[in-house]
């Protein structure tokens, strides 16, 4: 038996769902489609373009240095997670060789009365010949609120750095500039600087476990309650209808592990059991059975006793 509860604790995790999503986007930066050369691998406009153009960016846009810089402005209207963005930055010419060692410092800010407020991440990126820039930032832990407003900016640390943010192509963005070095900000609307930015959407639940475990009824929830529970699942004694409903510990209509794993839960560390919604998301993995397909918890129930439904990468 110590066995068997070891290997419960040790595969007891905490179910939940987020979705990938792209929470802003202003798209690619403004180019031209011309015959004269100059195409850039990670910009595609091969739909505006005709077959013997190349499409090639503009390099116009927002001088960034010590004292100058923007912030484009986001909101959200979900829960999320923040993941990862993107920032399209060319270096200036004016800075020289760019072996010298060039760093962007992207921020992301709360909203301070319509303007870019607290600091809730920074990142570091190295500044080469190329124009996007992205970042994976999700073990930051930096949560986006529903219905909330915030920033995005780069800066320069050193005085022999200039950086273009390229324009956006669409003048449709809320933006703010400071040439203090973000001591005072200037609102504006219009053509921004070219950035993305993914996060991963927090479902929550009003799910509650049930409020008592006492499979036998003795007037307490211990291991052996959990003891009844495994041996109800391998099918070895029956319940009656006070059982049951007190060992369907998360209330999904059925006795299986996943109760032995949430009363194991509540013996050991009391009422921390997790909400386990119910949820759809796209199978993306072309290996298995349901790829393609919209699957959740429901999908499986009653066929496996664990699942995990998580991000690939």
């Amino acid at each position: 038996m110590k066995r068997l509860i070891l290997m419960i604790i040790i595969i007891s995790t905490a179910l939940f769902s987020q979705q990938r999503s792209i929470i802003f986007n202003t798209g690619n930066p403004a180019y031209t489609c011309n015959g004269a050369g100059g195409s850039y691998s990670n910009y595609t406009c091969n739909d505006e373009c005709l077959a013997d153009d190349y499409c090639t960016i503009l390099m116009d846009g927002y001088i960034i240095d010590q004292n100058n810089t923007l912030a484009d402005k986001f909101t959200v209207n979900q829960d999320y997670a923040l993941e990862a963005f993107g920032v399209y930055l060319a270096l200036h010419p004016d800075s020289g060789n760019p072996q010298l060692g060039h760093t962007a410092n992207i921020q992301i800010h709360s909203d301070n009365n319509d303007s870019p407020g607290e600091v809730l991440g920074e990142w570091s990126i190295d500044i080469g010949n190329g124009y996007y820039y992205s970042l994976y930032v999700g073990d930051g832990c930096i949560n986006l609120e529903n219905g909330s407003s915030y920033w995005i900016s780069a800066h320069i640390d050193t005085d022999y750095t200039q950086l273009i943010w390229l324009y956006t192509l669409a003048p449709l963005y809320t933006f703010a500039q400071t040439a203090d070095d973000g001591l005072t900000w200037s609102v504006e609307s219009g053509h921004a600087g070219a950035a993305g930015i993914w996060a991963e959407q927090i479902y929550y639940t009003d799910w509650q476990p049930a409020q008592s475990a006492d499979v036998n009824l003795d007037g307490t929830t211990n291991i052996l309650d959990v003891v009844q529970v495994v041996q109800f699942v391998l099918g070895n004694v029956d319940f009656d209808d006070e059982q049951i409903q007190n060992a369907d510990f998360n209330q999904d209509d059925t006795v299986n592990v996943l109760d032995v794993v949430s009363i194991v839960n509540l013996i050991l560390f009391g009422d921390t059991s997790e909400p386990m919604p119910e949820f759809s998301l796209e199978d993306i993995n072309p290996a298995s059975d349901y790829y393609g397909e919209y699957i959740g918890p429901e999908t499986f129930r009653d066929d496996i006793s664990l699942y995990y439904f998580g991000k690939a990468g």
